[in-house]
């Protein structure tokens, strides 16, 4: 039979839960001291544990059942939803998540449930699944928040939707209302707004705005940190000056998937391309979905994509000539001829500068909308859109 659960009776553990955002020596301080119940010091444990980056040990201490209080239960498959997330594996991120949902909701926890309401959130963004997370972030805005910890929390999974469904004059006018505010909790999620606002650019290709995020960025002091610039770094130097790529396996122990994205890229640079599909099957195995064959990316416009597009032989960037476009008399036959040369996803920034020779824009979009509307209209065609990018579905048309 499952306990009664009473909000004071965690009053202390919620306190101390509290510090890890803006005072993690007194968190670490209230573990050590011993006066939480085993099951609650278990808990802060864990979430410190993997505050640290030690994800497999937070996991190992949770991964049971530890309590009959529906409260430390929903915090227990919380801190599972957030472990999964970090590893990328959404589906188990998602299916923790609920059950933290409906335990606090069975406990009327109505303030802690705002933690794993905001990570489902951004696990959909993760998953790129605009709707669910669109129906996740309507009952965010039901809530009320009660912190400055707890406003921040739906501010950034606002501004993970405005990401994800590409509104980024919304998303800039809300990052400048987040860093004006300057709260002290902001800190713990400034690293996460930052690389956020650093992918709208890098869609953009406004490489110089790039480079000084990266600048700030790499100031933040947390250990994703180090790596996501590394990362960056190096895949920005190598688009923007060509510079060598040197990729260190060493740099990415906890973020495998970094490092071999780094090395598909490395290789395909130098023309070993059985080295590159050796990387490239190790990523398959991990998200075959995202990884397809021929090196095709299903994943968003990216500094990893701009790169496979540059580098992959069969890009179908690189055999699509301009010369050859301006003998077609209409947008409608240039973009055919795009269509069916091209072998990899198009993104809407090359589709524009190659049929109208203009940067991308609003009014860029809503042509190039239009233009594939009409598209396969007339020539029956179904193309497959995908994080505003396009191809032809061969296997349909």
């Amino acid at each position: 039979m499952k306990s009664e659960h009473n909000a004071k009776d965690h009053l202390k553990f919620i306190e101390i839960w509290g510090l890890v955002h803006n005072n993690i020596r007194m968190f670490k301080y209230w573990i050590d001291k011993g006066e939480l119940s085993i099951p609650e010091t278990r808990l802060l444990r864990a979430f410190y544990l993997f505050k640290k980056n030690k994800k497999q040990e937070c996991l190992e201490l949770i991964k049971s059942k530890m309590s009959d209080d529906p409260f430390l239960e929903g915090v227990r498959f919380y801190l599972i939803g957030l472990t999964y997330n970090q590893f990328g594996h959404y589906h188990y991120a998602v299916e923790n998540l609920e059950k933290s949902i409906a335990y606090f909701e069975e406990s009327r926890e109505l303030d802690f449930i705002l933690n794993p309401l905001s990570l489902l959130a951004v696990v959909y963004c993760n998953r790129r699944e605009e709707v669910k997370m669109a129906g996740i972030l309507d009952k965010l805005k039901d809530l009320d928040p009660k912190t400055t910890l707890r406003k921040i929390q739906i501010q950034y999974s606002e501004f993970s939707y405005f990401y994800l469904s590409h509104q980024f004059e919304k998303a800039k006018r809300l990052y400048a209302q987040v860093t004006k505010e300057n709260v002290p909790e902001f800190s713990s999620f400034k690293p996460y707004f930052m690389i956020l606002l650093f992918m709208f650019h890098v869609r953009e290709k406004n490489y110089n705005k790039c480079y000084e995020l990266m600048a700030e960025y790499s100031e933040l002091n947390e250990h994703v940190v180090k790596v996501n610039y590394i990362y960056n770094k190096a895949l920005l130097d190598l688009l923007v000056h060509e510079k060598p790529l040197y990729v260190y396996a060493s740099d990415f122990a906890d973020f495998p998937e970094l490092h071999h994205q780094l090395e598909v890229i490395k290789n395909l640079k130098v023309g070993d391309l059985e080295g590159a599909k050796n990387f490239w099957d190790r990523l398959s195995k991990h998200n075959p979905d995202l990884y397809q064959a021929n090196f095709e990316y299903m994943g968003e416009e990216s500094l990893f994509l701009q790169s496979l597009q540059r580098y992959h032989p069969s890009s179908g960037k690189l055999q699509i000539q301009a010369e050859e476009l301006a003998k077609f008399s209409t947008n409608l036959l240039k973009l055919d001829y795009i269509f069916t040369h091209a072998t990899i996803p198009m993104s809407q920034g090359d589709l524009i500068k190659l049929i109208w020779k203009e940067e991308i824009s609003e009014l860029g979009k809503t042509k190039l909308r239009r233009l594939i509307a009409d598209y396969a209209k007339k020539y029956h065609k179904k193309i497959k859109s995908y994080q505003s990018t396009y191809q032809l579905d061969k296997k349909v048309s």
